[in-house]
């Protein structure tokens, strides 16, 4: 029966089934062998068109909390008030930050601090983001 399943198997039938979670619906198939560093990288994005709800306040939270369990964690800044790079201690008007990764091309590894919190680090923003938008209206290709 698991090998009609081949594609398109469920989680729970694929767990059992002989191509071992190729098919890809088995999480378990993303991470590596066990003699080659395995990770899996997650995204979680903190996101409201409203102010003064907590945005940076649990992104801020979230991030150290995960730090401190063991992960390592990059938070990345995109709020042209940067406080979530002021509350873990970087100062954004001295460095690199998203801005260059968006409008200059930094590379984004250029941008990186580490912060106060073992294993957190964060991708700055500083007050030039809020022009970035008006920027990258007249960038030619600007979504490649």
């Amino acid at each position: 029966m698991a090998e009609e399943q081949k594609t398109g198997c469920s989680p729970s039938d694929c767990a059992g089934c002989s191509h071992a979670g190729e098919c890809g619906s088995n999480p378990q198939s993303l991470i590596k062998p066990e003699n080659k560093k395995s990770h899996i990288n997650h995204v979680i994005a903190v996101v409201s068109g409203k102010g003064g709800v907590g945005k940076t306040t649990t992104c801020i939270n979230v991030s150290a909390a995960m730090a401190n369990l063991g992960q390592k964690v990059l938070l990345i800044d995109i709020d042209p008030q940067g406080n979530a790079t002021s509350g873990l201690g970087v100062d954004a008007r001295e460095t690199k930050s998203i801005y260059d990764v968006i409008i200059n091309e930094v590379n984004i590894k250029d941008t990186v601090h580490s912060t106060m919190v073992k294993k957190l680090y964060v991708c700055p923003a500083n007050i030039d983001l809020a022009g970035a938008e008006v920027e990258l209206v007249s960038m030619v290709s600007r979504e490649t």
